[in-house]
C-alpha cells in the first residue's frame, strides 16, 4: 500500500479481426492503425494464450478506461469457444473508478480525467508506451484515494459508534 503500481508484464499485441470486420476500418482509423499493423496482427486464441501466461487470477489487474474492453474479450472467448482467462473481478475499470470518485453522473473521456488530475496530455495514438504510464499513474493515484476514502469512512463510522455509545452511557 502506497506504492506505485508498476508493470510487470507487457503485451501488446494488434489482434486480426474475424467476426466484425466491419467495425476494423473503423477501428483502424480511429486508433491509427496501419496496413502493416493489421499484417503483423495475430489471432484472437494466440492472443488469450499469450494473456493467460502473464495472467494471475487474483493476483493481476486487467485495466481498462471503460467496459468495452472486458466484453469485447469475453465476446471473443465466447465466439472462439475458449474459455476467458481473466475474472471479472481482477478487471479495474479505471473510468468508472475515476466517475465514482468524482460523483460523475457520467463517465468521462480519459483526456478529460486526465486533465482534470492535472496529468500530461496523451493523444490517443499508436503510442501505447505513454498511454500505459498515464493509466499506470491514474491507478495509483486512484487506487490511493479510494484508501484513503475507506480511512475516512472508518473514522466516520467510528465516529458514529463513539458518540451513540456515549450517548447510552
Amino acid at each position: 500500500v502506497g506504492e506505485p503500481l508498476l508493470p510487470k508484464y507487457k503485451l501488446q499485441n494488434f489482434v486480426k479481426p474475424k467476426f466484425f470486420p466491419q467495425l476494423a476500418c473503423y477501428a483502424m482509423k480511429f486508433c491509427t492503425i496501419t496496413p502493416l499493423d493489421m499484417e503483423r496482427a495475430i489471432q484472437f486464441p494466440k492472443m488469450i494464450g499469450k494473456l493467460s501466461k502473464l495472467y494471475e487470477a487474483n493476483k493481476t489487474f486487467f485495466v481498462t478506461w471503460g467496459s468495452s474492453d472486458y466484453m469485447v474479450l469475453s465476446e471473443g472467448c465466447y465466439k472462439h469457444k475458449i474459455s476467458n482467462p481473466i475474472l471479472n473481478e481482477d478487471c479495474l475499470d479505471l473510468a468508472e473508478a475515476y466517475r465514482l470518485w468524482k460523483g460523475e453522473e457520467n463517465t468521462p473521456g480519459l483526456q478529460s480525467a486526465l486533465e482534470d488530475l492535472e496529468i500530461e496530455k496523451v493523444k490517443v495514438d499508436k503510442d501505447l508506451e505513454i498511454l500505459t504510464n498515464k493509466l499506470a499513474s491514474l491507478a495509483d493515484y486512484l487506487i490511493l484515494k479510494r484508501i484513503e476514502f475507506i480511512k475516512n469512512i472508518k473514522k466516520y463510522v467510528n465516529d458514529i459508534f463513539k458518540t451513540l455509545y456515549s450517548d447510552f452511557s
